[in-house]
């Protein structure tokens, strides 16, 4: 019995909460017996002494010896005691938090303390766990918090308090992924608060909720944020595309950008009104956001314009950067690549006059910038490590949507990279489970199985294979359990990835069933990385499908794709001018336009495309007979190929050419792959001005 005490604390014990005699003993000397006999382990660092338990499982059995009549009342006293030497020692966070599960753990110690006390307790426990991260075991506290408050007498006595724990247990069981519980605290909250101040905070996790599920309504979700801006005396036009209700609306805003004073929100102050504060988010986070999801530029931009104008007038706020940033998207989905850049600038530097913590917007303006304007204007190998840092800076901030949505990010870019395969797939499993355990919508969990699919078919060494079935995913399934806009970009995103292996493995029937399938999508994607993959191999696909079966529409969307790419050069998008050079290289088959594209792609460090294009001009030489040229390019492609770690293709190139023997192949240089960022060069190619185009 000489370790009740720590048995009930937690695996690590620090001795400066334990100054009462408990049953006779001096705490201090229990600890120092357990230590005797190899229960606890000691450790000294800054003249604080700290017992560990040697296993939990010691911990588990001398906590079963606890009569469990003697079991509430020791856990009474030892959170009294915490609490008692929480308020001594502020900098001891943790005692806080024991005090308040210490507490949780005694089904009778409401009884001896006053309830409301207990749920103060706990949310301040809670939200200490949440400034640090620890968003389940805030989730706990907040529940048992909430448990405290069984008499509608609280919600009269303490209304301030109850909408906060409330509140903040539905942005905490969102965060976790728990939607309908989520639902249910937001719910309460609707119905108990009397002013806008108390809701705001549950409206928006219920907003978030609605488009989380298998459906992504964004519709739906539009018109109810609209709904709500009402309450808050902002009416909006629910269809931008009425002009006599919309006008009004952009001639009052323009004059922001006329007046050319946007740079001014960098030395605004920071707003002390709350409702504007909501008011920004529910414009930016939510009905900007919902709007640029389904294509509708105008109210976009409409909502940031709004967002802008408020903090002009009452100040900033950590959401005016998100509106800035959604300003930046609109000026590049329209072309105003210059526009595009200084308001990602604008929004970068306002991002960070706030502290990095919960319900900022890092995440969201780093990953948004480096997956669209950035994106563009810079080499993809220098967005791919801001795309992975603004994932981890979103999982500790409690931004999980889009700390996954920037995993999406990161993943998408390295596929365009074209980087190994291999090294992909444990950030993949990761990214997976993560989006499992924190409820992300099924159309973001099954991103991460298809890359993960699309990694593992080339890498698998049988017949080649465009179907994503397998160890990962079941394309099949996948699309049979959604519904709606979650289905349809799923069907989008499936398909570009399909394209992909159907490219490299020159599977004419899949191809021309998927070029059927993403031929009426958009050529503008609000992810470049998306829109890249997805035109530079719908390019491919349809100049080769207009060639092998004469098709005009095939001949057509390979042109259209062509010239899309000589405006994004004319723009200096510098990552579309290796594939406009693969495109022209394969519309026109010459040897200097493939030895440009090869060359370009190699300096470039895109080894999947480099691997292409050797492979199309060996068999472009092949064909006319010139087997030298022919065989050095087959075997440079198989080379990179390996590099890129397609053992799948290696395996079909080498059963139809013969003469690639294993020897042939080792013409490669090792390790290519892993040199694609050094040897790549951030400096313009020179040819971009004189590409012709």
């Amino acid at each position: 019995m000489l370790c009740q005490a720590p048995v009930c604390v937690s695996r690590e014990i620090r001795s400066v909460a334990f100054v009462a005699l408990i049953g006779g003993y001096h705490v201090c000397s229990i600890h120092e017996i357990a230590v005797e006999a190899d229960i606890l382990s000691q450790s000294n660092n800054n003249n604080k002494t700290t017992y560990k338990w040697l296993h939990d499982k010691l911990q588990f059995a001398v906590y079963s010896l606890i009569p469990n009549n003697l079991r509430d009342s020791l856990h009474f006293r030892l959170g009294r005691l915490l609490w008692n030497n929480s308020s001594a020692n502020p900098e001891e966070e943790w005692m806080l938090y024991m005090a308040a599960n210490q507490f949780n753990s005694a089904s009778t110690s409401s009884r001896e303390v006053d309830p409301l006390d207990l749920a103060r307790l706990n949310l301040q426990a809670a939200n200490s766990s949440i400034s640090k991260g620890a968003f389940y075991p805030a989730v706990a506290l907040l529940r048992a918090g909430v448990g405290y408050l069984d008499a509608e007498s609280n919600w009269e006595e303490e209304h301030d308090l109850c909408i906060e724990l409330f509140s903040t247990l539905a942005e905490m069981e969102y965060i976790i992924g728990n939607h309908e519980q989520c639902m249910n605290a937001a719910n309460v909250v609707l119905e108990k608060g009397r002013t806008l101040k108390d809701t705001c905070r549950a409206q928006s996790r219920l907003l978030d909720c609605s488009v989380s599920g298998s459906n992504r309504d964004y519709s739906k979700a539009i018109k109810m944020t609209i709904e709500v801006l009402k309450s808050y005396g902002l009416k909006m036009p629910l269809k931008t595309n009425q002009h006599q209700q919309w006008n009004p609306f952009r001639k009052k805003l323009w004059t922001i950008r006329v007046s050319e004073k946007l740079e001014s929100l960098a030395d605004m102050p920071k707003t002390a009104d709350p409702t504007a504060r909501q008011i920004t988010k529910l414009l930016t986070q939510n009905l900007s956001y919902y709007a640029a999801c389904l294509g509708d530029r105008d109210t976009q931009k409409l909502a940031s314009m709004h967002a802008i104008r408020l903090s002009f007038v009452h100040g900033i706020n950590e959401h005016t950067c998100v509106a800035v940033q959604q300003l930046s998207i609109v000026n590049m989905m329209n072309g105003n690549l210059t526009e595009a850049h200084r308001y990602s600038d604008l929004a970068v530097q306002l991002c960070a006059r706030f502290q990095e913590a919960p319900g900022t917007n890092h995440a969201n303006t780093k990953g948004v910038a480096h997956s669209s304007i950035l994106a563009i204007m810079r080499p993809f190998h220098e967005n791919l490590e801001p795309c992975l840092d603004a994932c981890r800076i979103g999982f500790r901030t409690g931004d999980m949507a889009f700390s996954s949505l920037c995993a999406v990010f990161y993943s998408s870019c390295y596929f365009c990279i074209g980087l190994s395969l291999s090294p992909l797939e444990p950030d993949l499993a990761c990214f997976g489970h993560e989006a499992r355990l924190f409820g992300q919508s099924p159309s973001v969990v099954t991103l991460f199985q298809m890359f993960w699919q699309t990694t593992l078919d080339p890498q698998c060494g049988h017949s080649p294979c465009t179907a994503l079935k397998g160890d990962a995913m079941d394309q099949d399934e996948i699309l049979g359990s959604l519904e709606g806009q979650a289905r349809s970009m799923t069907l989008r995103d499936l398909s570009t990835f399909r394209l992909l292996l159907a490219c490299v493995c020159n599977d004419v029937s899949s191809k021309q069933e998927l070029v059927d399938v993403l031929c009426d999508c958009p050529l503008a994607d609000l992810t470049v990385f998306r829109a890249h993959l997805r035109l530079a191999f719908l390019g491919l696909a349809a100049i080769s499908l207009g060639r092998e079966l004469g098709h005009h529409k095939y001949k057509k969307l390979g042109k259209t794709i062509i010239e899309k790419m000589k405006t994004d050069v004319k723009l200096k998008a510098m990552n579309s001018y290796p594939v406009l050079l693969m495109l022209q290289a394969e519309e026109n088959p010459s040897k200097v336009r493939y030895e440009n594209a090869i060359k370009t792609c190699a300096r470039s460090g895109l080894i999947h495309c480099e691997a292409f294009m050797n492979e199309r001009a060996g068999l472009y030489f092949m064909g006319r007979n010139d087997k030298e040229h022919g065989e050095f390019h087959l075997g440079k492609a198989l080379a990179r190929y390996g590099d890129w770690g397609a053992t799948t293709k290696v395996h079909q190139m080498k059963k139809e050419h013969a003469f690639l023997s294993d020897s042939f192949a080792l013409m490669g240089d090792s390790g290519y792959s892993h040199k694609g960022r050094s040897r790549h060069s951030d400096k313009p190619h020179e040819s971009m001005t004189t590409c012709g185009v």
